[in-house]
């Protein structure tokens, strides 16, 4: 019965749509505009020698950018189609192959309104670029989960900008980022939202832990019927010790500062590359700096650090 049924609606939806194809056969290009100015997603319903028509194609992405998906693909890719379309609707952007991974547009034609809408359409390789992630998380701090690995791997300050006003963003860190170990991101996430310690990395420091702990139950509230549970919850991920802490400082300090755990990490994942426009820092820790590029594991564990130092970020 539920075979014949699905069947039923979908002849129902075939038929109507030959309907809509069939009303604009041999219909006048003027008609066809005034029609697509009403509904512009009826571009998919128009002939396909239509689809290639600049004034058609502009009516209809005037009044739905989205209707772009429907354009012939030398006019998704148009600047000026494009740009019409995506004033309509930013997430327009995902229809045109080219445009979406071309940083000259995107900047000269697209507003920060527009780029904080659409990052997440962008090209995997605009969405790894430090100008374009800036000023996405910037207008929208939930956009750091569409950013690129070596954003959310390598910049702190898009990172903590996000953590500090988006109470979700602390769990779209790369998993093997030592950002998840910098105290500043730390206590960001958790005084915006006491449930973030559930990301804590089981390789953060456990008087760090105890320090965000606090400042957790900090925000609750002990009228809330729900205070036991949400203490035990707390307790139940800033109490956990730190398993093969001295291994994983024998293996090499840089392992753990760079984020790559050795301990957990899958042979088969790799460190995510600097992204574009990424300006190395280097990082302190007690007066000896490390500039995130160290090839010579020997002569870095020569270095004079503890296995504490080398945790304790």
């Amino acid at each position: 019965m539920g075979v014949k049924t699905n069947m039923y609606f979908w002849d129902k939806e075939a038929s109507e749509t030959e309907k809509k194809m069939s009303y604009y056969e041999g219909k006048e290009k003027e008609f066809i505009i005034e029609q697509l100015r009403k509904n512009g997603l009826n571009l998919q319903y128009i002939p396909i020698n239509m689809k290639s028509d600049r004034d058609v194609v502009l009516a209809a992405v005037r009044n739905d950018g989205t209707a772009l998906e429907f354009a012939s693909t030398n006019l998704q890719n148009n600047c000026e189609i494009v740009k019409a379309a995506v004033l309509q609707s930013p997430i327009a952007i995902n229809f045109s192959e080219q445009l979406k991974g071309d940083k000259g547009f995107i900047t000269s034609e697209m507003s920060k309104y527009i780029i904080g809408i659409g990052f997440e359409y962008l090209s995997e390789n605009l969405r790894n670029d430090v100008d374009i992630a800036n000023i996405a998380i910037r207008f929208n701090s939930c956009n750091l989960q569409y950013a690129g690995a070596g954003i959310r791997y390598w910049c702190k300050e898009l990172v903590l900008s996000a953590v500090s006003r988006y109470d979700l963003a602390f769990k779209h860190v790369h998993r093997w980022s030592h950002l998840l170990h910098d105290t500043e991101i730390l206590v960001a996430a958790v005084s915006l939202n006491w449930r973030n310690v559930q990301y804590l990395s089981r390789y953060t420091s456990a008087h760090v832990k105890e320090w965000l702990s606090k400042i957790a139950k900090e925000q609750l509230n002990e009228s809330d019927h729900t205070y036991g549970d949400n203490l035990r919850f707390i307790d139940a991920f800033t109490t956990q010790k730190l398993e093969g802490h001295e291994k994983v400082a024998e293996k090499s300090w840089v392992n753990v500062l760079t984020g790559l755990h050795t301990l957990s990490r899958s042979e088969n994942e790799e460190m995510p590359s600097y992204p574009e426009g990424f300006k190395q820092h280097q990082i302190s820790y007690n007066g000896i700096f490390y500039n995130g590029n160290v090839d010579d594991i020997d002569q870095a564990n020569q270095l004079p650090f503890t296995s504490a130092d080398a945790v304790i970020f």
